[in-house]
């Protein structure tokens, strides 16, 4: 699709090599990057939406930095080492003209989300902790959704 295609276009630098699998891109697993990107974006809104359901709303704006200090796992400060990179991984791919970094980019901020994803649960018995990793989830959704914005991919709720 054009997703794919879009996304596979961009991962290389202007002035190397193009290889472009088309096999790989029509495929829907973890192995076509832009499917694992989309699928880190969609997991979140499903993990937002059973927390809803949960009777655990997602307080954006409200969560305090005492909140985001119980967030202590290596998975989660990997995340959000990751998520603080994002401004600067911007401002080097406007200035050098090199769209690639931000594929490479969003690529890593799934991996990192997906590790995270597995190694601590997000709806617990512990509010603060639910809090503080469901503001981690939403903060890692806007900036997959902000990068495949700007590349001209879509970021689905459901997949």
């Amino acid at each position: 699709g054009p997703d794919a295609t879009r996304f596979n276009m961009l991962t290389s630098s202007a002035d190397s090599h193009l290889d472009f699998d088309l096999e790989l891109a029509k495929t829907q697993s973890s192995e076509n990057p832009v499917y694992y990107i989309q699928y880190a974006h969609a997991r979140i809104s499903s993990i937002v939406r059973e927390g809803q359901s949960r009777g655990v709303a997602l307080e954006t704006g409200k969560i305090s930095s005492e909140i985001l200090e119980t967030l202590a796992h290596p998975a989660e400060r990997a995340l959000m080492k990751k998520l603080l990179e994002l401004p600067d991984e911007v401002r080097e791919s406007a200035l050098n003209r090199t769209p690639h970094r931000m594929t490479q980019y969003a690529m890593r901020l799934a991996q990192l989300f997906h590790v995270f994803y597995h190694d601590c649960r997000v709806l617990s018995e512990d509010t603060r902790l639910t809090q503080a990793r469901l503001a981690l989830c939403a903060a890692t959704q806007t900036a997959l959704k902000n990068v495949l914005g700007w590349l001209g991919v879509s970021a689905p709720k459901k997949m």
